[in-house]
């Protein structure tokens, strides 16, 4: 199942990174003035942040980069694909990481995923050091949500979430109980490219292979610019982004 959806389910690569996560990177740059920052990424797939990371020169080989995703094949794409960082297979509800090793741990969409969301973030307070940062994102579904996909008789996002959130304060509320302080949250209808809708439309009726899809955004600067600008709305769902601190 895991590696059909890998296949299937493809990362595009692209720039775009979430203003929040830049702030909090630069801020924690600002308090760690020429010592090299510890970055992981968690649930990195094909290594997509880290990539735009490195594109926009705001991290560096000089620092300590690491992404951990349970799909194999993923960590080995972005091992291939990009050179300047470390993939680990690992799961995220017992991180092979040391404790108090990390300044800013990234889940992008990663906790809806898990069959245990506190223990995940247990895990992720346990990797941290202290006054460091975690930056995570989820997905807040409403009622009359629809998309392409459905699980439980239900249209979700993906067809591997385990759970969507309901509201901003059941997602706030898991981060406080497990002992971080909330500095910032971000809420925003989900939009996807309109072309990569399609891409995935196409992929999805078998009508083009995975590796086709990707390489359209890759390959053809033109197609990802355009793609950047036919942005459209997915019907009742948002994403929520939170920038907690471990004090």
């Amino acid at each position: 199942m895991r590696d059909k959806y890998t296949v299937q389910n493809i990362q595009f690569y692209n720039r775009e990174i979430s203003p929040l996560l830049k702030e909090t990177l630069s801020t924690l740059r600002c308090n760690s003035v020429g010592e090299r920052v510890s970055l992981l990424d968690i649930g990195t797939g094909d290594g997509v942040i880290i990539q735009s990371f490195l594109c926009q020169h705001i991290i560096s080989s000089k620092d300590k980069i690491l992404g951990i995703d349970i799909a194999e094949k993923r960590c080995l794409n972005a091992a291939r694909n990009i050179k300047d960082a470390y993939f680990i297979t690992g799961d995220a509800l017992k991180l092979p990481i040391q404790d108090k090793s990390i300044d800013l741990v990234n889940a992008w969409m990663v906790v809806e995923h898990v069959t245990d969301d506190q223990l995940m973030i247990k895990e992720v307070y346990r990797v941290l050091r202290e006054r460091s940062y975690l930056i995570i994102s989820t997905v807040v579904k409403k009622k009359w949500s629809v998309y392409f996909y459905r699980k439980n008789n239900r249209f979700v996002l993906d067809p591997t979430h385990i759970k969507e959130y309901e509201s901003q304060e059941e997602f706030m509320e898991l981060l406080r109980k497990n002992g971080f302080i909330i500095q910032k949250i971000v809420c925003h209808i989900t939009k996807y490219s309109l072309l990569e809708l399609v891409a995935r439309l196409f992929i999805k009726l078998n009508l083009v292979k995975p590796q086709r899809g990707r390489d359209m955004y890759v390959r053809n600067r033109c197609m990802f610019k355009i793609s950047q600008f036919l942005q459209i709305p997915v019907c009742g769902f948002y994403e929520i982004e939170a920038c907690c601190k471990k004090v």
